[in-house]
């Protein structure tokens, strides 16, 4: 049949229109949920945007971060421009934040297990009926004298938030431990031996002009991604003029040795044996600081490095000895420099020699409490947003793994797990997963049906980060001392809740001495606790003339930071460098 172009067009418009008519009539039911107008927040305005201050959560780091908001609903996370950490960079992990709120997969309300372990069976239950059974529980563990043989896993936490799991855990009498899949124990061992604190330092290496990374590939995900390469497109411009040289150390050409102005290949593991051939030189030469030199050798000087001679390390790290006299010349001379030693020095057998010995450089060329080297973070002067919580070493999972396993000396009848994955992280050689078997209670607080949440027996899911309170200190800050604040920037679309809430909760139905040290109904309301010991110190980014106007003062700009507190005084020397 022959067709004109005149009905070939009203047919495919009529198609069209009624292609529009019916997805405009037929929205997704899904769609109305998140946008109806009982679940906006109270300060929304039809027909506008607004921006929220709050903190990324997709990683550890802690960047400060802006999300655009449209009718209560989360349209683009970009940087905070004034957050001291990251000055409005933001990696693309962190703008994809906003998938994980509106992620299909996301767990929708409190679960528990009808099917066999690790079926995927499972059915919906109330807030109050499950945390009722996770009280029940532990009260009755409790009341046998059990409380041992309840343990806790949780990510990474600092500040306010680890106080309370911390205090939580310490009060009942549960263990403790922090799961992280790519951990820094070794990173943190070594921070704590040669400058005497748990914190990383401030690395500043936008203000250096010379950087030797040994196995720190900073240009990759390494600790805190977007502080660093923003440093590193400083370090180029040079803040004197000066264009910063960098020389890579690693064995492979990573995105860091591809941007290098000398990458220099060595073998695995022979980090430390070429910083010590380094430290070597200084000393010999006299281009070490004295005072250090003579510390960090035991008084006797290069004499205690003989091992270690250009010709000698040479042999072991296939880099020649010219080249190691050389980079050690020009680090001495081109200062302020600094000595960086990242995971792939770490991750060795001998990597805590290696990162000491790295790291140890950095007093011998005068870097550490100086700007352009390295300086101590400034502590949170209120000291519940100062603890921390970091990973714990594989170690202290074997021996978990094989008290769980073996029911000895104590079995483990409650495992309670928050935004960690122990089964899927953990080398299968640990037997993590079979020995999970044993454990009569699992208790998950994941927003994702993870491999570890799928064996749970209940699960409790918690907000992802932009419908929940919180707060995270940096690590590593910016050299003083700074407080993110993370605040709620929609309202919950499902049925969860806040695993620190959820906490609170748990601990006030538990009473006793656990309602002592957990005052607080909500983490909201030990949030403004702890924040108005900060508002009476009356210093710092946010002034207010009362608390009201200081709690919002901080929200807009997403935390408190002050810049006067930077700290350039020196940690004490350390004692002799290491011996392999």
């Amino acid at each position: 049949m022959d067709v004109s172009r005149r009905h070939f067009l009203q047919v495919t418009g009529a198609s069209a229109a009624g292609a529009v008519l019916f997805n405009g009539c037929m929205a997704p039911e899904q769609e109305m949920l998140i946008q109806s107008p009982v679940m906006l927040p109270e300060d929304t305005v039809n027909s506008f945007e607004n921006f929220y201050a709050s903190v990324c959560q997709q990683c550890g780091a802690g960047c400060g971060v802006v999300v655009r908001v449209v009718e209560g609903r989360a349209k683009k996370i970009e940087g905070n421009p004034d957050h001291p950490l990251n000055q409005g960079k933001l990696c693309a992990r962190g703008q994809a934040g906003v998938q994980s709120l509106y992620h299909p997969d996301r767990i929708r309300t409190p679960l528990r297990r009808t099917g066999p372990r690790g079926s995927g069976r499972f059915e919906v239950i109330s807030w109050d009926t499950g945390l009722d059974e996770l009280v029940g529980r532990l009260k009755a563990l409790s009341d046998e004298g059990m409380s041992d043989t309840v343990a806790m896993v949780t990510e990474p936490l600092m500040g306010l938030q680890a106080t309370i799991a911390q205090r939580f855990a310490d009060t009942y009498g549960a263990d403790y431990l922090v799961h992280q899949p790519m951990e820094d124990t070794v990173l943190y061992a070594s921070m704590s031996q040669l400058f005497g604190e748990d914190r990383i330092p401030h690395f500043d290496i936008e203000r250096s002009k010379y950087v030797l990374s040994i196995g720190a590939n900073f240009l990759e995900p390494w600790i805190s991604q977007v502080r660093y390469n923003r440093a590193y497109g400083e370090f180029r411009q040079g803040t004197s003029g000066q264009r910063g040289y960098l020389v890579q150390v690693e064995p492979r050409l990573s995105m860091t040795a591809a941007n290098a102005d000398e990458w220099l290949p060595i073998n695995p593991g022979t980090e430390g044996i070429f910083a010590m051939g380094i430290a070597y030189v200084l000393v010999s030469e006299g281009l070490a600081n004295p005072e250090a030199a003579n510390a960090l050798t035991g008084g006797v000087g290069a004499s205690a490095l003989n091992a270690y001679r250009p010709e000698a390390a040479a042999s072991l790290t296939g880099i020649s000895a010219d080249r190691i006299i050389g980079i050690a010349r020009s680090f001495a001379e081109h200062q302020p420099g600094i000595a960086l030693g990242g995971a792939g020095a770490a991750s060795h057998s001998n990597g805590l020699f290696n990162l000491n010995a790295i790291y140890a450089l950095n007093f011998l060329v005068g870097s550490v409490g100086r700007r352009g080297g390295i300086m101590m973070n400034g502590v949170p002067p209120v000291f519940e947003f100062a603890a921390q919580k970091h990973a714990s070493p594989l170690s202290t999972w074997q021996q978990f793994t094989q008290r769980i396993a073996s029911k000895q000396p104590r079995p483990v009848n409650v495992l309670m797990v928050h935004n960690a994955n122990p089964l899927y992280g953990l080398p299968v050689e640990v037997g993590f997963g079979q020995a999970l078997r044993n454990i009569p209670v699992i208790v998950s607080f994941s927003s994702f049906m993870d491999e570890t949440t799928a064996m749970a027996d209940l699960i409790l899911p918690d907000h992802v980060y932009l419908e929940a309170w919180g707060d995270v200190v940096p690590e590593p800050g910016a050299g003083y001392q700074a407080i993110g604040f993370q605040q709620p920037v929609v309202k919950p679309a499902l049925n969860t809740r806040s695993f620190m809430d959820a906490l609170l909760a748990v601990g006030a139905d538990l009473g006793g001495l656990m309602e002592k040290v957990l005052p607080w109904p909500t983490y909201l309301d030990a949030m403004r606790a702890s924040a108005e010991s900060l508002y009476d110190l009356g210093r710092g980014s946010v002034r207010a003339p009362d608390f009201e106007h200081f709690c919002n003062g901080a929200r807009q700009r997403g935390g408190w930071w002050e810049a006067a507190s930077t700290r350039t005084s020196k940690p004490p020397l350390p004692g002799p460098l290491p011996q392999q």
